[in-house]
Parts: C-alpha cells; sequence; structure tokens
C-alpha cells in the first residue's frame, strides 16, 4: 500500500508460456487451487483437476495417481497418467 490508503498493485510477469501466468491459492487443508491467466487477453483458462489434493482420486477421479500434461492451444492435454498403487 502507498501513501493515501489506495492499494496498488504490480501488473504480474508472465511465468508459464511466454504470455500466461499461473496463480495458484490454498483453500483449506490439503487443498490447492490455481487458474491460469492469458496476460495479453484478460482471459482466464481453469485448471485440468480439481478437488482436495489427497482425496480428490478417491471423491472426483476414478485413478488415483500423477498426471501428466500438456499445455496446447489453450487447453490442457492429458499425456499421461501413472497410477498410484
Amino acid at each position: 500500500m502507498h501513501g493515501g490508503g489506495v492499494l496498488t498493485y504490480d501488473k504480474p510477469a508472465p511465468n508459464f508460456a511466454g504470455h500466461y501466468v499461473v496463480i495458484v491459492w490454498g483453500c483449506g487443508a490439503q487443498c490447492v487451487m490455481m487458474a491460469i491467466v492469458d496476460v495479453k487477453t484478460g482471459i482466464v483458462y481453469d485448471p485440468p483437476l480439481s478437488g482436495a489434493i489427497r482425496d480428490a482420486c478417491r471423491n472426483f477421479r476414478k485413478e488415483c495417481g500423477t498426471y501428466y500434461f500438456n499445455w496446447r492451444d489453450n487447453q490442457f492435454r492429458l499425456i499421461k497418467l501413472v497410477e498410484s498403487k
């Protein structure tokens, strides 16, 4: 905050794929949310998976494991799933 009680924010620098910003924030125990913002257009893209980190596979998905994605044409594309045992 600068003088006069006015909040100012710096524009975040791209940190993903050239002109996108990955934003991550916590939402409680074992929960993390994220979004990708195109700094050129302002469009916000949702993550490929959602839910509590440890319980998401049991509650939201059939397969538990590590998911690998590729970002292409403004969307995540699943490359590989390595299932947990």
